[in-house]
């Protein structure tokens, strides 16, 4: 009788000891911050922040010989929202991404993606060009309306890059530098492509720069004009935008696996620590510190939420074996709140079948040691 009692609760043991795998973690996500002034009707200032693993995922991509392989429009489209609330207008809205860009700090690097940029704060021309490029076709510029220039620079044998920009009506603002408009041609077409310099660097918002339609008086022949056809379309994830000068909020979430009879059923609950109902709060997972991917939406109630995701209905054999399964939550926010996104919760996800395999396994090597003892 004492035998069987201690195969009982050892048995019990053993159970309760995998519930404590499910414990969730909640950790802090490594980010690169940076702020930037914008000068409209107003000042602001924006904040972006890169998440560690985004910054990680840009940086260990392969290379590529064609710049249009590095414009990356989703990865930046929060930035390109923040200024799209402000300027309208297309104009402005490139003139006010050019001078948002310049707040970069000017250094020969490598090309690299518009990722690697926000996260060191620096580049040369053909960087900042395609970081520039990334962030107006995320504001709703036709990538087909945008060439890479490159040029010969007068007195050197330097070359440099910045941008052409078709639009449908010609400029208006590029009277600062003296009245001459310059764009370029391509042999595809008869659009009048202006020119958009981005190295003007270290340049406060609000002192004078180059405008859309301006040529530094240093470049001479145009060596090439190159179309932005192959960009990336895809991203796994995104940067976060906000103005500070909006009402601040904190995104949290938690999750759990709930019960050995839910085990692929991941319940997440949190708040967005405002108190609204019907926002829209975005919820992402990451399977062993792979790219961040879409789970759904849940909408606030009194400022809460809360969603369950049914793990194995939808990626069922990527739980065969035991990992890691982290969740995070993200708020766009809205015109009084900025928004943003939440800790990062780890849960420990063991497959049902190797549960069952293990108490199984001990629970005939417990038989066979009383059958033995019997003996």
């Amino acid at each position: 009788m004492i035998t069987i009692k201690r195969n009982i609760a050892i048995l019990v043991f053993i159970l309760i000891s995998f519930q404590f795998l499910f414990i969730n973690v909640t950790y802090a996500q490594t980010q690169y911050n940076r702020t930037y002034k914008i000068v409209g009707t107003d000042i602001y200032m924006l904040n972006v922040t890169v998440p560690e693993t985004l910054y990680t995922y840009y940086k260990n991509l392969g290379s590529s010989s064609a710049f249009d392989k590095y414009v990356t429009p989703i990865a930046v489209k929060p930035i390109a929202d923040s200024l799209r609330s402000l300027f309208t207008d297309d104009e402005d809205f490139i003139n006010q991404v050019l001078k948002w860009d310049r707040q970069h700090i000017y250094e020969v690097t490598d090309i690299q993606y518009p990722i690697q940029t926000l996260a060191i704060g620096k580049g040369d021309c053909d960087v900042f060009s395609v970081l520039v490029a990334s962030v107006l076709i995320a504001g709703g510029i036709n990538n087909n309306d945008i060439v890479f220039v490159t040029w010969n620079v007068t007195g050197t044998t330097d070359l440099h890059m910045n941008l052409a920009i078709n639009l449908l009506n010609p400029p208006e603002d590029y009277g600062v530098f003296g009245n001459t408009l310059y764009w370029v041609t391509t042999d595809n077409n008869n659009k009048k492509y202006y020119i958009a310099e981005c190295t003007d660097q270290g340049k406060d918002p609000a002192q004078t720069s180059w405008l859309l339609g301006n040529r530094p008086e240093i470049l001479s022949d145009v060596i090439e004009v190159i179309p932005i056809v192959n960009y990336k379309t895809d991203a796994p994830d995104q940067v976060e935008s906000y103005f500070l000068n909006t009402q601040s909020t904190t995104v949290t979430v938690s999750s759990s696996v709930v019960a050995l009879t839910y085990i692929f059923r991941l319940k997440m609950n949190g708040n967005i620590g405002a108190n609204l109902t019907g926002e829209s709060v975005s919820l992402y997972y990451s399977q062993n510190n792979a790219s961040w991917r879409y789970i759904g939406e849940a909408k606030t109630i009194d400022g809460s939420y809360s969603y369950e995701w049914y793990i194995f209905d939808t990626t069922w054999s990527e739980w065969l074996l035991p990992n890691r399964c982290f969740v995070k939550a993200f708020w766009s926010g809205n015109t009084d709140y900025q928004g943003g996104t939440s800790n990062v919760t780890t849960n420990y996800v063991i497959p049902l079948w190797l549960i069952i395999t293990i108490i199984s396994l001990l629970s005939a090597f417990m038989i066979k040691k009383k059958r033995s003892s019997k003996q």
